[in-house]
């Protein structure tokens, strides 16, 4: 799987290479048992290892002949490999003929990853183009998944950048208390695209709308919070009366104030931050943010979660 650059901030145009997001080298390692491989399309090493023409002597009996250096010289340049159908390939023709069963078998290392294909050679001729391009590729930018344990197996082990693990670590280390080992999180998401989104969906006025979703979070502490833990903000906006609420009533909580400028990195090291959760999470059903963050949460069994619905707000929420 070829990865294009990652958007830091959503309606910009200012991008990170995916190796400087992801540890890409981590990822492929436990990706392999589910045979998936990770490239980052703007570190390509794509080279032939071996090229060899496999075909049937005679009844019963197939041998070999090594072509690499005939493919790479005449058909192959950086990060491209393309030998046209109908290709004259057969430089053992004297051992051949038209009814012999040919391939042509292409291994491949892209960026320390190994591949293998096989094309058929039909008449002396390929069957098919032989395309391998990793410069210029088509990226599309949604794809469909299903939601099994595979799926969260993968979205709860997706490694980071050694520079992005560390400065979470600094963020950690700067507001967690060392005494405090009982933690929650709250995603909490009254941000205005959420009200803005929401107000429309629901056809609900908009002021109305937030005092709903700030009253389901308000009693939510309430009813389930020690005002001797510590309580993990995830938000971007911090103007909402569940702010208040907690300042006014003494309870002990911490929110990441040194936002990057770039709103998804900032996300991610609030995921880090947020995954240090070992009590209560507090997530919302329709934020694809709190759902990859209950994922990872769930690494601890000890972690209860409490499930707010933004489209039935006038329901309890969820244990889980």
């Amino acid at each position: 799987m070829v990865i294009n650059k990652f958007l830091n901030s959503i309606k910009s145009n200012n991008y990170s290479n995916i190796n400087d997001i992801l540890n890409i080298d981590k990822f492929n390692h436990f990706l392999s048992k589910y045979s998936v491989f990770v490239v980052d399309h703007n570190n390509i090493n794509f080279k032939i290892e071996q090229a060899f023409l496999n075909y049937e002597e005679y009844e019963f009996k197939r041998n070999f002949s090594d072509v690499t250096n005939f493919i790479i010289n005449n058909y192959y340049k950086k990060n491209d490999l393309y030998i046209p159908e109908n290709s004259q390939l057969n430089l053992i023709t004297n051992k051949l003929n038209n009814t012999n069963s040919v391939d042509l078998n292409i291994k491949y290392n892209l960026n320390n990853g190994f591949f293998y294909e096989k094309y058929i050679i039909k008449d002396n001729k390929l069957i098919d183009n032989v395309h391998l391009n990793f410069d210029n590729l088509n990226f599309e930018g949604n794809f469909s998944y299903v939601q099994n344990e595979t799926f969260f197996n993968i979205l709860r082990n997706i490694p980071f950048n050694e520079t992005i693990i560390n400065k979470s670590q600094i963020t950690i280390n700067n507001l967690i208390k060392p005494n405090k080992t009982s933690l929650n999180t709250i995603h909490l998401r009254i941000e205005d695209d959420v009200l803005d989104f929401y107000s429309n969906y629901l056809d609900v006025k908009r002021d109305i709308l937030k005092n709903k979703i700030e009253n389901k979070y308000i009693n939510i502490i309430k009813n389930y919070f020690d005002k001797n833990d510590t309580i993990i903000i995830l938000t971007y906006d911090i103007n909402n009366e569940v702010i208040k609420f907690l300042k006014l009533n003494g309870y002990d909580f911490i929110i990441n104030n040194e936002k990057d400028k770039d709103r998804e990195i900032s996300a991610i090291n609030d995921l880090l931050l947020g995954e240090r959760c070992n009590k209560y999470y507090v997530c919302v059903l329709e934020s694809s943010y709190s759902y990859t963050l209950l994922s990872r949460i769930k690494k601890n069994p000890n972690v209860v979660t409490i499930q707010i619905q933004l489209e039935q707000l006038d329901n309890d929420e969820e244990i889980v």
